[in-house]
């Protein structure tokens, strides 16, 4: 690996300057091919932000123009898929990601060890808050955060936005 150690953890460090097993250092002095493709898996994301409403809207103006057309039920076909089938957990993509994490500069800020908070999720039954930067509809912080932590941290469900919960193909 070129900027990893390990491609699937980040730039770690504790308030309490506590090496963790999984601690790994991402450089700063990424191949520029690594950086660019990084940004491109980012901008996936981003762009179903902006294509599914379009697609959304696109469909349903096509179904009503031509409800008989075979063309635009086909069209409309994974709009309706989206919304009847659960968003589904797949965490072993994640650990195609890791350019992400370059592209970012990602660094990762903890005061517990990962092994500390999958005991408080698992024995303990506490509810813990990951606090990501930068955050907005789509918080890429906690896509880095996933794509950095290990297999056991990234089956942990997380909270989103209402509208998000709702919207086809951005839940998926």
């Amino acid at each position: 690996m070129c900027c990893a150690e390990n491609a699937t953890q980040g730039n770690r460090t504790s308030k309490k300057d506590v090496k963790y097993k999984n601690e790994t250092t991402v450089s700063k002095d990424c191949s520029f091919l690594r950086y660019c493709s990084g940004m491109a898996m980012a901008s996936l994301f981003s762009l179903t932000y902006v294509v599914a409403p379009v697609w959304m809207f696109v469909a349903v103006v096509y179904l009503i123009m031509s409800p008989f057309s075979q063309d635009a039920w086909l069209f409309a076909f994974p709009v309706f898929l989206s919304m009847i089938i659960d968003p589904p957990q797949m965490p072993w993509i994640l650990n195609h990601m890791a350019p992400v994490l370059d592209y970012f500069q990602y660094e990762d800020i903890m005061e517990t060890s990962n092994d500390e908070i999958f005991d408080m999720v698992n024995n303990k039954k506490k509810r813990i808050i990951f606090a990501a930067t930068p955050h907005g509809v789509f918080s890429y912080g906690a896509l880095c955060r996933a794509i950095a932590e290990p297999y056991e941290m990234k089956v942990l469900k997380t909270a989103v936005a209402p509208g998000v919960q709702y919207v086809p193909f951005v839940r998926n």
